[in-house]
């Protein structure tokens, strides 16, 4: 595999945004019924990442992660037939394997492919004892691997803007209370834009609603363009959106966002080269005077609102209004 099918490929892994999404009730039902099918003690999917293999559901398996080069699983990968493995001490992919090391004796995998045709993981099944893995059960299998693929992708419609591309407000949300998790448990950087279209509900009025349309699409792909450190945008309702940014302090999100800003304003639609585009911001550091996800929502709307009274086209940073009024107006 080259190194640029792979980062294509992780590029595919990553747009599903299954690794560390809550559990799944019908992935669960998918990997229960593989462990039964076979009488093993084992099974689950895996998504198979940079350096890391991620259970993305499992059934009687205690680890979430495991090393990458420790796995079958990225074996599996490689091809887009199924890894079958009836003995690992007798087959030569397998006889010297980490996995085959640690005891696992039969092992079953079928790659999960994308629409794209990139192998981002793999349904497997395994045991430390001798596994009946006839051709049967093995077609069973891959239709079970179908079914994995159509839930991942229903999951990831069910939670993503049809309009913008971008993630619904569900969808943001789920991820916001995701990340407040980490940066309680890590006390990581992290920090919220609000994002307001100005003057949007004019736009829609003097020029249509299908140039209102292409302006919300424009402007998400300026903001996804700039998917930097797992920055996520989610469309909030109408003309808003939000902004996560994981990994950021106020400060370097207000940097972030006065980049987007600029951007955003640059944005120029053939169809109507006179409409100039603007949005006004306001963000909030967690941690800061945000001590839980509706604190942090309510200082970046704090921020928003700020910035939208005075003069919009416009940064307010919340967490450093008490500090010298760290804020940027054009």
């Amino acid at each position: 595999m080259n190194d640029q099918h792979e980062q294509e490929r992780l590029s595919a892994l990553h747009a599903l945004d299954i690794i560390g999404a809550p559990r799944e009730p019908a992935l669960d039902r998918i990997v229960r019924l593989v462990r039964m099918e076979f009488g093993a003690r084992h099974a689950g999917i895996t998504m198979v990442d940079r350096k890391t293999v991620v259970f993305a559901a499992r059934d009687n398996i205690s680890n979430k992660s495991m090393p990458r080069g420790d796995s079958f699983c990225n074996i599996a990968i490689q091809n887009d037939e199924p890894l079958v493995l009836h003995d690992t001490l007798l087959d030569s992919r397998s006889m010297s394997h980490p996995q085959t090391m640690a005891g696992i004796r039969s092992y079953a995998a079928i790659p999960l492919r994308t629409r794209d045709g990139y192998n981002v993981g793999a349904l497997c099944v395994y045991d430390t004892e001798l596994l009946a893995l006839s051709q049967s059960k093995i077609r069973n299998m891959k239709q079970l691997a179908l079914l994995v693929m159509d839930c991942i992708e229903l999951r990831r419609l069910a939670i993503q803007d049809h309009l913008t591309g971008a993630m619904n407000r569900r969808g943001f949300m789920t991820e916001l209370d995701r990340e407040m998790y980490y940066h309680d448990r890590r006390n990581a950087p992290l920090s919220l834009a609000l994002m307001d279209l100005d003057h949007f509900k004019q736009i829609n009025d003097r020029y249509g609603h299908l140039v209102g349309d292409q302006v919300l699409k424009s402007v998400v792909e300026v903001v996804d363009g700039k998917n930097e450190d797992s920055q996520i945008i989610g469309r909030l309702g109408g003309e808003e959106f939000g902004i996560l940014m994981p990994g950021q302090d106020g400060a370097a999100a207000f940097q972030r966002i006065e980049r987007l800003r600029g951007m955003i304003e640059s944005i120029r639609l053939p169809a109507v080269p006179d409409l100039r585009i603007t949005a006004s911001f306001g963000i909030a550091e967690a941690g800061s005077h945000a001590k839980g996800t509706s604190s942090l929502i309510a200082n970046a709307d704090t921020g928003l609102y700020r910035a939208k009274s005075e003069r919009r086209n416009m940064t307010v940073l919340v967490p450093r209004l008490q500090e010298g009024d760290f804020s940027r107006a054009h």
